[in-house]
């Protein structure tokens, strides 16, 4: 047993080693690696303290490997904390896309605008696609398509497509975010509907009538052989009845053939010139 000056009179029943080693230990743990933790960390790893080893001490290495837990639980705790911090950022990001999407907006469209304006529909159209590859996902990225299909629509742009345009029409009047041109685009969509069926019908009547120009030709060919054909029989045969008539039948059937063919080549140019209704 051992007197201590600071604590009265009393008795402790550890020896005075042991005693600084769990101090030494404690030390270590909570205030990390300083000089007294140093000195006993390093005569912990030969099995024996400083001080400790003149009165033969063994020493363990209990502080050690508490200190060892302790960095890394803080490594984990820092760890966690940069990944909560990268899911915070990348919940954020769609925010902080519209809102940047917004403020880039405007001078966008104003350059397409103007490029439309001047005729370059196509650095219009890449204005804004590119946009729309920059800010995915936002309302003015979903404004874009409206703007595309309009400039597709316009007769004054050689890479006009309706096609083209009723795509980007209809992407727009399906989303479900808020729009700013919903009216226009349904408008417009029915109008290139309307324009879409005049093409069809437009293209129907001109292979009719290229079908009905070739049946008059073949008609027309087939009369002028056949009253070849009828001159040459007269003239070798002389006069015959029954084969005059006979000619005679067979031109006026070619003939009413050949009208009926030139009347209805008249009634397909005549429906093609009427207006089309608004």
């Amino acid at each position: 047993m051992r007197q201590h000056a600071r604590s009265g009179n009393g008795l402790h029943d550890y020896a005075a080693g042991a005693r600084r080693q769990a101090f030494i230990d404690a030390a270590g743990a909570h205030r990390g690696v300083t000089d007294r933790g140093v000195a006993a960390r390093g005569v912990a790893a030969r099995g024996v303290t400083a001080r400790g080893a003149a009165h033969g001490d063994p020493v363990h290495p209990a502080g050690a490997r508490r200190s060892k837990a302790l960095r890394a639980v803080l490594i984990g705790c820092a760890a966690f904390t940069m990944m909560s911090l990268a899911a915070c950022a990348s919940v954020m990001h769609p925010a902080f896309g519209a809102a940047a999407a917004a403020d880039a907006w405007p001078t966008t469209l104003a350059t397409a605008r103007g490029r439309a304006a001047t005729g370059n529909f196509e650095g219009a159209d890449s204005a804004l696609a590119q946009f729309a590859r920059q800010y995915p996902h936002t309302p003015s990225a979903v404004e874009t398509a409206y703007w595309r299909g309009l400039f597709k629509m316009d007769p004054a742009n050689h890479s006009a497509s309706l096609n083209a345009a009723v795509a980007s029409l209809d992407a727009y009047i399906a989303d479900t975010t808020y729009r700013e041109h919903v009216i226009e685009a349904i408008s417009l969509r029915r109008v290139a509907g309307e324009l879409q069926s005049l093409n069809a019908l437009a293209v129907t009547a001109l292979a009719q009538a290229k079908d009905a120009k070739a049946s008059a030709a073949s008609a027309t060919a087939a009369a002028a052989d056949a009253k070849d054909a009828a001159s040459k029989d007269a003239a070798a045969k002389g006069p015959d009845l029954t084969l005059t008539a006979t000619s005679a039948e067979e031109i006026k059937r070619l003939k009413d053939e050949l009208a009926k063919a030139n009347a209805e080549l008249e009634r397909i140019r005549k429906r093609l010139s009427q207006p089309t209704k608004p």
